[in-house]
């Protein structure tokens, strides 16, 4: 198998699972998906950001863009 079959074949994988992954974790920070530290240190981090005069945060976590849509909830530019 060569690296593009295995790169194919994982997405598919991936794709075929996407909808059960989503409803296992939701789309949402919550109790239910975060830990206590977690909830309380993204908002921690969204001002410290803001406090030190920067605008941007990048998301380079896997999921369904829980974390991302917090950012940009708090004012961030989230890539």
């Amino acid at each position: 198998m060569t690296d593009d079959d295995q790169a194919t074949a994982a997405r598919a994988y991936y794709d075929a699972l996407v909808e059960r992954y989503v409803d296992f974790t939701g789309t949402d920070v919550s109790e239910a998906t975060e830990g206590p530290i977690d909830r309380a240190l993204l908002p921690a981090f969204v001002e410290m950001v803001h406090t030190s005069g920067g605008t941007r945060a990048v998301d380079v976590g896997c999921g369904p863009g829980r974390v991302a849509a917090y950012l940009a909830a708090g004012g961030l530019e989230v890539t």
